[in-house]
Parts: C-alpha cells; sequence; structure tokens
C-alpha cells in the first residue's frame, strides 16, 4: 500500500506540473485505481483457483494412489497432516508416477513369463500355471514369484526329458550298430527341438524296449546256433583252427553274421546225413554221460540194439535235448545232492580214519579236531538230506514221470547208505564189546606179566601190541610213596650199597611188580577197542576209574626230590605213557 501512494503521489506531481485539469486527473486516477483493483481482483481469483486446483489434484492423486495400490496388492499410503497442501501434492504426484511404472513392469514381466512358460508348456505338453489375469487386473509380487516357480519346475523337467530321451537315444543308436538294423525311428534329432512329450518318451523307450528283446533273441539264437555248431563239429570232427577262425569272422550279433552260422549249421547238418553212423555213437557216449551227471545211469540200456536210421538219430538227439533240460530245471537238486554225496564221503573217510589206532599216536589236538567235524557233518548231512526231500516233494506234483522215478531211485539210494552205515556201526559195537569180553579173561600172561610203564624206551613194533592203561605210581616223588594205595603183592626188600656213604637207587621191580598184580584187577582197554574220540574220551571222564593208580595222586604236587623228578622225566619220556 504504501508502494501504491508513493506512486501515486508521483502521478499527481506529473499531472500539476503538465497543468492537467482537475477533473481529468480524477477520471484519469479512477480509471487508474479500477485497473489495479481489477488486476488484484484478477489476481486473487486465480490463485483462489490454483489453490482449490492444488486441493482437487491432492484428492485425485490420493485417489488414483489408493486404487494402484490395491491393484498392486501394496499398503495405503499415509500421509503427514503437518504438511501444506503443495507438498502432499507433490509427494501424491511422484507416488502416483512410481505406481504407474510398477504396473507397467509388472504387466511386461507378466507377460514375458507368460511367453516362456507357454513354450515349455508346449514343448512338454503340460498344462500352465493356473493362475489367469484378467484384463483390469495386474499381477502381484505373489502371482509372479509363482509364475517364476512353475517356470522353474518346467525347465527342470525339460532337462530331466532331455537327458532321459538323450539316453534313449544314444542306447537305441548302439543297439542298431550292434544289431545292423535300419533305424524305424529319427533318433539323430536335436533335442534342443524336438517335444518332450510323454508320448515321445514312450515311443522311444517302447523302441528300445523292441530292440531289446531283437538283441536277446539275436543272442539266444547266436547261442542256441553255436552250441549246435559244437555239437556237430566235435561229431564231424572239425580242426579246432577252422572252428576259431570261423566264429573270428563272424563275431557279432547281425543279420549277416547270424545268416552265414545257419548257413554253416544247414552245412553241418548235411555232413551229419552222410555221416550217420559217427553222429549216433557220439550221441550215445554224450547221453551216457548226462545220465550218469543226472544220476540214473540205468536208462543207458535203452541205447542198445536199435538200427541206425534217420529217425533213431532224431530220437537220440530229442532224449539229449530232454536230459539237459531235466539237468538245467534242477540244476539246484543236483548241486545239493552232489554236496550230500561229498559230505558221505567224508563222513565214511571219518569213520574209516576211527578205526585205525595210530591215529593216537602224536595226535595234538587232531582228535578234538576231528570230533569236531564230525558233529558237524552228522547235524548238516540230515539238514541237506531234509531239503532234497522238501525239494522232491514239491516237485512232485507237476513233474513227469523221469523226475518221479529218480526221486524213487534216489530215495532207496539214500535208505540204503544209512542202513549199511547202521549196519557197520552195529558190527563194530559187537566186535568191540566181544573183545572186550575176550582179552581180560582169555589172553593168559607170561611169566612175568609187562609193565604199564617199562623200564626203558620200547620200540615202535611193540608198541602196537601193548596194552594202554594209567600208570601204576604216576609221578609221586619217592619220599611220598608211603601215601599211595599198595596192592597186596610182596615186594623185595631195599639193598643197602656196600659202600659207606653210598646209596643204590631203588629198583622199580617190586614197584612193577605190584603194578602188575593191580592191573590184572583193571579191565584192559586196547587202542582198537577205541572207536571214536568221543568214546574215548567218555572213558577218560568216567568216575568209574577208581583202581587206576593215577587217580590216586594229589592234586597239589609236592616237591620232589631229585632222584624222584629223574624217574618223573624218564616215565615221561616213555612213548606209550598216557598222562590223564
Amino acid at each position: 500500500s504504501n508502494f501504491v501512494a508513493t506512486e501515486y503521489e508521483g502521478v499527481l506531481k506529473l499531472w500539476l506540473e503538465l497543468g492537467v485539469p482537475v477533473d481529468a486527473a480524477r477520471e484519469r486516477f479512477d480509471k487508474a485505481t479500477d485497473h489495479i483493483r481489477h488486476m488484484v481482483a484478477d489476481l486473487v481469483d486465480g490463485e483462489q483457483r490454483m489453490r482449490q486446483q492444488v486441493l482437487d489434484s491432492i484428492v485425485d492423486y490420493k485417489k488414483q494412489a489408493t486404487m494402484l495400490r490395491d491393484l498392486l496388492d501394496l499398503p495405503v499410503l499415509e500421509l503427514d497432516e503437518n504438511q501444506t497442501p503443495l507438498a502432499k501434492e507433490e509427494i501424491l504426484r511422484e507416488e502416483l508416477e512410481r505406481l504407474e511404472h510398477m504396473k507397467v513392469e509388472r504387466l511386461r514381466l507378466h507377460k514375458q513369463l507368460r511367453l516362456s512358460e507357454r513354450k515349455l508348456c508346449q514343448r512338454l505338453a503340460m498344462a500352465p500355471h493356473g493362475f489367469v489375469l484378467r484384463e483390469d487386473s495386474v499381477p502381484t509380487e505373489q502371482d509372479l514369484r509363482d509364475i517364476e516357480v512353475h517356470i522353474g519346475m518346467l525347465k527342470k523337467e525339460q532337462d530331466r526329458r532331455t537327458k532321459f530321451l538323450s539316453t534313449l537315444h544314444k542306447d537305441i543308436r548302439d543297439l542298431m550298430t550292434l544289431l545292423g538294423a535300419s533305424p524305424e525311428m529319427d533318433s539323430q534329432l536335436d533335442l534342443e527341438d524336438v517335444c518332450l512329450t510323454q508320448e515321445r518318451l514312450t515311443l522311444a523307450k517302447s523302441h528300445l524296449a523292441k530292440l531289446q528283446v531283437m538283441k536277446q533273441e539275436a543272442e539266444e539264437k547266436r547261442r542256441r546256433l553255436v552250441e549246435e555248431l559244437y555239437l556237430y563239429w566235435e561229431r564231424l570232427e572239425t580242426p579246432e583252427s577252422y572252428r576259431g577262425s570261423f566264429l573270428e569272422k563272424h563275431p557279432s550279433l547281425k543279420m549277416s553274421d547270424i545268416g552265414a552260422l545257419e548257413e554253416e549249421l544247414r552245412h553241418c547238418q548235411a555232413l551229419k546225413r552222410e555221416k550217420l553212423a559217427q553222429f549216433v555213437d557220439h550221441l550215445k557216449q554224450e547221453l551216457l554221460t548226462w545220465y550218469d551227471k543226472c544220476g540214473i545211469p540205468e536208462r543207458g540200456t535203452r541205447l542198445e540194439g536199435a538200427e541206425y536210421n534217420d529217425s533213431y538219430l532224431e530220437s537220440l538227439e530229442k532224449e539229449l535235448r530232454m536230459m539237459k533240460s531235466f539237468h538245467s530245471t534242477h540244476e539246484t537238486l543236483f548241486a545239493k545232492v552232489e554236496k550230500r554225496e561229498r559230505l558221505w564221503s567224508k563222513l565214511k573217510e571219518f569213520e574209516k580214519r576211527a578205526r585205525d589206532p595210530s591215529r593216537f599216536n602224536n595226535r595234538g589236538g587232531a582228535l578234538l579236531q576231528e570230533e569236531k567235524e564230525r558233529k558237524r557233518l552228522q547235524k548238516e548231512l540230515p539238514r541237506l538230506e531234509d531239503e532234497i526231500q522238501v525239494y522232491m516233494e514239491n516237485a512232485k506234483e507237476t513233474e513227469d514221470s523221469i523226475f518221479n522215478v529218480w526221486c524213487n531211485g534216489f530215495t532207496s539210494h539214500m535208505e540204503a547208505q544209512w542202513e549199511e552205515y547202521k549196519e557197520e556201526k552195529e558190527n563194530e559195537k559187537q566186535a568191540r564189546q566181544r573183545k572186550q569180553q575176550e582179552t581180560p579173561f582169555t589172553t593168559k600172561g607170561t611169566k612175568r606179566p609187562a609193565s604199564a610203564t617199562p623200564l626203558r624206551s620200547v620200540s615202535k613194533v611193540s608198541r602196537l601190541g601193548m596194552t594202554v592203561h594209567n600208570s601204576p605210581k604216576g609221578n609221586t616223588p619217592a619220599f611220598k610213596r608211603s601215601t599211595l594205595r599198595r596192592s597186596k603183592g610182596k615186594t623185595q626188600p631195599l639193598r643197602r650199597a656196600a659202600t659207606k656213604g653210598m646209596s643204590q637207587p631203588s629198583t622199580s621191580r617190586g614197584l612193577l611188580r605190584g603194578a602188575n598184580t593191580t592191573s590184572k584187577k583193571l579191565q584192559e582197554t586196547s587202542i582198537t577197542s577205541v572207536a571214536s574220540y568221543k568214546e574215548f574220551q567218555e572213558v577218560l571222564n568216567s568216575t568209574k576209574r577208581g583202581m587206576s593208580r593215577s587217580t590216586l595222586v594229589p592234586k597239589t604236587e609236592p616237591r620232589m626230590h631229585r632222584s624222584a623228578v629223574g624217574k618223573q622225566m624218564s616215565l615221561k619220556r616213555c612213548p606209550r605213557q598216557l598222562h590223564f
């Protein structure tokens, strides 16, 4: 207002200086005042409109921001109430621009993800993600993440199927190369472009399975052809050099090599008809071998007295195939039978060894090991026979007469073996009983009975006929000899040496005489009367050994005199001395 008043005074001075009339000056002043008034009014109106526009923009921006945030699944924006309208308007405008950019970016990313997903789904023949975007909607961050996860799963499935199909194609190519077959499907396709549908994988797997069946059939056919060729070559006495060179020329499963084997087989069959008698003789020998393998050698009598012709040759070949099939079908049974026969032979060997008296000499623990092995055989042999019986009972229901005849024959064979075994054991038992009854009472003693503890070492020849029993004196020292139980036989008195201070060692004659009188009362046991280590151990551990002089030896061995130690050492050196 000071500015207007100052300027107004300056204008009046100009008017007065110029001589402008008062009415004209007043008119000019009124016009200027009106102009200023209108200008200020316009200014106020403009500012009012601007203020309203700012307020309207705030409301509009806030509304749009709220809609976009709801659309983008974002929380509501909170503004500070102390901020001016212009600051609020600027914040809302920037926020709206950011939300618009986010919306556009999400739509662009969603479109890109959907495009990648569509390509993968088309190649894998799989359904896309279940999320469907409406035209007026925007995908949320969670929606985009779900689509990305689904795309990642599709890529993994694509890699897995690509690797699997690549392996299938490689196997198919290898089998076709091995078989020399023409490709029935294009296995050379680029795996980056080929569809990886389940139908495609199923087709590749079925083709591979077909080739594998062809390979198995080719292997079986080649094996059968080679076996037949070897049979013909053996019967035709074909040189080994020709056989090896022929198989080296045709080593694969290709149709050309299979055809060459078939052609060679036809050639051998033609030679077979020319050498009929030679073939029949070879077949007979081979059949006899298989009869022995199957345990029915009596079937070989059917091969005698037949006329050599083509029908007879065919019957022999049929019989040979049947025996091979019979042996192959019951291969497990024949393996058990063979094992059973080995165990039976070992058991018989142990029984034979048990009757050998020399096994008690220098045994060094061998008797214990032999007894353990015998017990193991006695347990394992019946168990194995039970398994064979169970197998035969289960197979008898469905097998033909050959198997039934074999079962009956083998059962009779086992029963005969056990009957023979029991009869031998019974005979041995009776022989031992007769020997034990005859030996102590019928054998007449000599003028001086043989001592159980000889004065010196005896030869091996005389040792075999000696009766083995416990030492009558044991290892008791001389000064403890009075504690032993003595026999009623008279002993000679000890003689003093002629020289003073020199004592003659006491002779063992009286001791031996007493021992002999005592031993006459004992039941003598010969080595040959002990059949096994088990019986030997029973006699050893028996509580009825009261008459043996060794049973009177004290448990705690007393201190010995030097002379007694020497006598004990001489007793230990005796090869027939048994210490219990």
